[in-house]
This record gives structure tokens, sequence and C-alpha cells, in this order.
């Protein structure tokens, strides 16, 4: 009886047990275009209930899907966040109290991301690139490029000189020009997947399509223009040996590419130096590098280096004498002569063929010396400088002999006789009486006398002038007379100075002054005053204050017509 009792529950086990559901068919792996309709099915024991989990690639278990519970579940759309590729499907089979679970299947999609480049350098060349997963890529069957016309519809475009390779992956434009501007282009891709799908609607997933196509958004072609540049000068001019500057404009504010006639690149900047060993010219082009993009070339410009000049010599420059007010400086060099009062000056003191310096009195002992120095400019080349001498003599200052005082008498008062260019000595009484007492009537009085040194020859007035520019005026010194002096100014005024005062003359148009030595020890000597005006001038540039490290400015001088000349100094140098 006991042993009969074991066997029933032994049967009643195995009996059990036999009533679990047994899986038929499997889910399986399926690859198809992302956002397509993609249907799992399984089949199993009849009776069997289901309940589908997934796992998405950043999950670590599987969790069971709401409201999938038949043998069949369509992901729709495929490739959103509860469905990407690489996720895993599985289905829970239970009957009665027996569950199972069937093998997993996972779901591959394909799809474009993106196109890269859509920004192309005109007359340049470039490349539209795509952009999909690795998985999609290696499940293309075929591409095709296709572009709009301004509002019109996408059509396909075939190979010609604009466009290379537009049935492959990436589509090369060639020579863009400014007309592909706006132009919008797509890529169509047909993928391979796998013939379990339900892309036809099939609810067996029996059809057999072996492809499926995608089309990427759209992007809108970008055609980057870059300025061609121009020069302000055809040729530049230097000396050998030496940098010669070259410029270019209409790059600013981008940067500038120079390139030698070989097609060498040189250096960058609106403007460079170049240096020549010979007199022969040579060709430059500059380019605009603009956000990536290079300009064509320039029509391009030349250089050209020339000999520096010898150093001009004296072309007969005189010795003072006593008798000139001025001197001459004249060189060999002529109209290319450049004058300078010191060796190591920068600034010229003239620019003219001579130069007139005023002689200036020696009233040493011995002979001083006057130097000007000169070079000579030619083809915008300086050279060295000569020192130009004169040898100015010294005064000789005469020897006043004694005289004793003449007493008054009823006599004329007598002149003593005197060799030439000795000074005449005039006894004069501080106070002449009203009347002189007759000869021998009483003692004669004696008077203070005071001696008068006065030139016996007629002497000659030389003058020095120094400019005031910001008072628009000259400071006027003249020489030579031991007297006061008058000046006469010709358009009106009269001012009397002693031999040792200046007269500042304010001068904005020419002054005439006729200066006389009170006496008529000298002739009257005429002193022309050119006009001294100011120039008026101001300053523009293209920053308030300050500037970017690398940034190219612009400075800009606005003068009126009748400067004459106009010199910029950086740094110690100067520049006209």
């Amino acid at each position: 009886m006991k042993l009969s009792f074991l066997l029933y529950f032994i049967l009643f086990d195995f009996l059990a047990l036999g009533q679990c559901p047994t899986i038929n068919l499997h889910p399986k792996s399926q690859t198809d275009c992302d956002g397509n309709s993609i249907r799992m099915i399984c089949q199993a024991t009849a009776g069997s209930s289901y309940q589908w989990e997934r796992k998405r690639p950043q999950d670590g278990n599987y969790s069971p899907i709401s409201g999938a519970n038949l043998n069949a579940y369509q992901i729709f759309p495929s490739g959103d966040a509860n469905s990407p590729t690489g996720t895993l499907y599985r289905v829970k089979v239970a009957l009665n109290s027996c569950a199972i679970y069937s093998q997993a299947a996972e779901i591959t999609l394909t799809k474009i991301t993106s196109i890269l480049n859509p920004s192309i350098c005109e007359r340049g060349s470039g490349v539209l690139e795509v952009q999909m997963p690795e998985i999609s890529a290696s499940k293309a069957i075929s591409y095709q490029w296709t572009r709009a016309i301004g509002g019109g519809n996408f059509t396909d475009i075939s190979d010609d000189a604009n466009f290379k390779e537009s049935q492959s992956k990436n589509l090369t434009i060639l020579n863009a020009t400014s007309s592909l501007q706006g132009q919008r282009f797509k890529i169509r891709i047909q993928y391979s997947i796998t013939l379990n799908n339900d892309n036809e609607g099939s609810l067996n997933n029996e059809n057999q399509v072996s492809s499926c196509p995608r089309t990427s958004n759209e992007v809108t072609l970008t055609i980057k223009s870059s300025p061609q540049l121009v020069h302000s000068s055809s040729l530049y001019t230097g000396c050998i040996g030496a940098p010669i500057s070259i410029n270019s404009t209409g790059c600013s504010p981008y940067v500038t590419q120079w390139y030698d006639e070989n097609e060498n690149k040189l250096g960058t900047g609106a403007k460079i130096f170049v240096t020549h060993t010979n007199l022969n010219p040579k060709i430059y082009k500059a380019t605009c590098l603009k956000l990536g993009c290079e300009s064509l070339p320039s029509l391009g410009t030349s250089a050209q280096a020339f000999n520096v000049p010898a150093a001009p010599s004296n072309a007969g420059t005189p010795t003072a004498t006593l008798l000139e007010s001025s001197i001459i400086f004249k060189a060999t060099g002529g109209t290319n002569n450049i004058w300078y009062l010191n060796e190591n000056d920068t600034k010229a003191i003239s620019t003219a063929t001579t130069l007139s310096v005023a002689v200036p009195i020696n009233t040493g002992t011995s002979a001083i010396e006057l130097v000007r120095w000169v070079s000579q400019k030619v083809n915008n080349c300086e050279s060295p400088k000569t020192a130009i001498r004169v040898s100015i003599p010294a005064i000789v200052n005469p020897i006043t002999p004694t005289v004793p005082p003449i007493p008054v008498s009823g006599t004329p008062v007598g002149l003593l006789p005197a060799a030439p260019i000795i000074p005449e000595v005039i006894a004069m009484p501080s106070e002449v009486p009203s009347e002189l007492p007759a000869p021998g009537s009483i003692e004669p009085e004696e008077y203070d006398l005071k001696e008068i040194i006065l030139p016996k020859e007629k002497i000659f007035l030389r003058y020095s002038t120094q400019l005031r520019c910001e008072e628009e005026s000259y400071l006027l010194h003249v020489e030579g007379c031991p007297v006061p002096l008058k000046y006469d100014r010709l358009n009106g005024g009269v001012d009397f100075r002693s031999p040792e005062q200046d007269l500042l003359v304010h001068s904005p148009n020419e002054t005439k002054i006729s200066v006389s030595c009170e006496g008529e020890f000298a002739d009257p000597m005429l002193v022309v005053l050119p006009g001294l005006k100011r120039p008026n001038f101001s300053v523009e540039s293209s920053f308030d204050s300050f500037v970017c490290e690398n940034e190219i400015i612009e400075i800009k001088l606005n003068y009126s017509s009748d400067s004459q000349f106009h010199v910029w100094e950086k740094e110690g140098h100067s520049y006209s």
C-alpha cells in the first residue's frame, strides 16, 4: 500500500513536468532602416502566455514591456529612446506554472547622421561628407547625391565639371563658383536589410524586401569669398642690400600672404620687406587668407634695388670774408643734395641745391670753422655724408690811441688825424657854457669830457634769424653796429634796439625791414623774412585707443595744400 502511494506521486510529478511549454519558433535578429516597423515573432505550445522583455545597450538587465503579451511584438517606430540599435528582445513563455525564455534577438538599425563641410572657398574645391554609424556604412549598397536650386525640387546629380563622385559616399565639388551659393544638397542611400521583415505589411515577416532607402536632411551650401588684393604702387624701389618695403591693401582685417615670382611663400602682413642683391626688378604677388579661404593672387607689383650713390663733394663753396653776410654752400649732388647740421643727424635742414648760411661774427683772435654736412639721394638711395668746411677769419680789434682831453677855448674843437680804420676820438664837454669868456680874461674852467669812439670808415651789417614756429615769428639778430639800431618796417612801424638786443618779428606773411645804424656808420640793410605759418593738419586713425596684437591699423594725415613737406617719426626714426 505504501509502495503504491509512492509510485502515484512520482507519476503525478512526471505528468506535471510534461506540461511546460515548448518554443517552436524563437524570435530572430533583424537589420532594418532606422524608423521602420520591426516585428518580433515567437511560436510556442498552444495555450501558452507571453511576456516580451527588452534590454537596451545602456541597461544592465531585461525589463518587461508593458502590454507586450502576445506571441508577436511590433517595434514601431524603431530607433527611438525605447528601441535604439543594439537592443535585445526575448519573450517569457508560460504554461500553467511552468515558464521558459526564448532566445534573445537583436535589432540593427541603419541611418544617416549628418552631412559635413557645407562651406567651400570660392574658386576652391571641397567635399561634402556624409556621417553615419560604422554598422550603417557596412550595410550601404548605393549612394546618390541630389540638389535643389532656388526653391526647386531635388534632382539627382551627375558627374560634370563641378561635381565628382556624385554616386559615392562623399561628393567632391570642384572650382566652386558664387553661383553655388545657397543651393541645397541631400544624399540618398540604399541599405541592405534582413529578409525577415514586415516592411510591406506582412504579419508573419514573410516579405522578401532586401533593402530600404534613407535620405539625409538637407544642407545649404555656403561659398566663402575672399577679396582680391591691390597694390598702391606698381614699383617699389630701394637700395641694394637694404630692406625694400612693399605693401598691399584690401585684406584687412584678415591675413595677407605674399609670394615671389616662383610662387614660393614669403612673409605675411599688409607690408613686408624684401632685400635685393642686384639691379634686376622682381615681381611679388599677394593673396588674402579669409576664414580658411585664399583669394586669387593679386595682379602683382615689382620691387627694384638701385646702387647707393657716391658721397657728393664741394662744388666751389667760397671762403668767407669780413665783408660777407652769408655764405652759399655748394655740392656736386645738385638737385639731389640733402643738407644736415651734424654728421649723425637724421633730420635734414634743407633739400635745396645750395644752402645759404649767415656768417657768424668771429670775435676771437683766430679763425673759426663753419661746417655743414651734405649727402645726395638718387632713386631713393642716400649716399654717405660729406663735410664742407668754411673758415671764418677773426675780426682785428682796433687799438684806440690815448688822447688827452682838450680844454674848451674860443677856437673850434679840432679832430686829430687818424690812420685808416683807427677810430676817431672826440672830446666833448659834459655841459657847454652859454657864453665863452674872452681869451686871457679869466682862468679857463675844466669840464668833464666823454670819449666817444666812432669808426672812421663805414662798416657792414650782418644778421641772422632764429625760427619761432609756435609764435609764427623770427628772432632777428643784427651785428656790426656799435650804436643803437633802427628797424623800419616797410609795412608800417619803427623799432629801436641797442646793439645787444634782438628783435622779435611776427611774420605770418612776408615782412620787409630796413635796418640802419644810427649816425650813418653803415648803409641800411634790407631784411626780407618769408611768411611763417604753422601748418594746419589733423591726424585720423582707424582705432580709438587700444588695438589688438597683430591687428593692422591705418593712420592718416590731413594737411593743407600749402604744406610742402611732412615727416612721420617712430622710435626716433623719420619717414617722409
